[in-house]
């Protein structure tokens, strides 16, 4: 399900809270409502740990590129964009600084699994 917000349900009163979901992303846990993180919460969450597993590399041009929630697994895949020193075209001399071609860089794509509850992560895989 591709998300562009956040939806709530309250469910108050319910005799088994703790077990009863109560809308797509909110939970109750021991009678008190736990808050998983939002979409928001997910991209911030993706993209910083992105930059620190490759903080070597000299990411650049780092973004979002997609947000899917996915209910099965209760967890945000968070595809992030990047593009390392690496993958810039190699030009010889000074023909590239004056070219009115544009120059297309590679970029990176890794889908980054986040729990749902806790913003933990739980895997980095390469977008196929």
């Amino acid at each position: 399900m591709l998300l562009s917000g956040r939806g709530g349900g309250i469910c108050q009163g319910h005799p088994d809270a703790a077990r009863r979901r109560c809308d797509n992303l909110s939970f109750f846990v021991h009678g008190a409502r736990q808050m998983p993180i939002d979409v928001k919460q997910a991209v911030v969450t993706a993209k910083d740990a992105v930059q620190k597993l490759f903080h070597d590399e000299d990411l650049r041009n780092i973004g979002l590129e997609e947000v899917v929630y996915d209910e099965l697994n209760h967890c945000w895949r968070v595809t992030v964009g990047f593009s390392r020193p690496w993958d810039e075209p190699m030009v010889a001399g000074l023909g590239f600084a004056f070219s009115k071609e544009p120059v297309s860089v590679k970029r990176t794509y890794k889908v980054v699994k986040l729990n749902d509850q806790d913003g933990s992560l739980m895997a980095v895989e390469n977008r196929c």
